[in-house]
């Protein structure tokens, strides 16, 4: 039986940028999602502002995990971008939100998601193997803020 993890996730930063050029960049999903976002294999669309994202396969102990999810984005130009998870057998679900507030010259960046993913071990791994997958992803999450702000600036 599977074990289900959620990670939420609210990060707050910074870019030198104004509000209107933040979201731009990050409103251009086909290429602000694939740059930024560790171990994205394919980000390909579904449908208008729908996606289907898969991750590299990532193995502990023996088990092999590959994160896929299809996500729907809904867009409030230029303050924020919404995004929904597309239930599909087998993916997790990914929801949450970009929101732009001016600050000085800049621009605040709030990331604020939830990530819900079933990890297909025995329930008896489950002290070891949730807590495990819940650093995974927040490292994951660190680690697209860090591009961003590398790539973006």
């Amino acid at each position: 039986m599977a074990l289900r993890v959620e990670v939420p996730y609210h990060r707050v930063f910074s870019s030198k940028h104004s509000p209107q050029e933040t979201y731009d960049y990050f409103s251009d999903l086909e290429k602000s999602v694939p740059a930024n976002f560790p171990g994205v294999e394919g980000f390909e669309t579904v449908s208008d502002d729908t996606f289907r994202w898969v991750f590299e396969k990532v193995g502990y102990s023996g088990y092999e995990v590959q994160i896929k999810l299809i996500t729907r984005f809904t867009k409030t130009p230029p303050t924020r971008i919404e995004v929904t998870p597309i239930a599909e057998p087998g993916a997790c679900l990914f929801s949450g939100s970009w929101a732009f507030k001016p600050e000085g010259a800049g621009t605040q960046i709030e990331f604020t998601v939830k990530f819900v993913m079933d990890l297909p071990i025995p329930s008896f791994l489950r002290a070891m193997a949730v807590p495990l997958a819940q650093k995974e992803m927040t490292k994951l999450f660190d680690r697209y803020i860090d591009r961003v702000q590398k790539n973006f600036g």
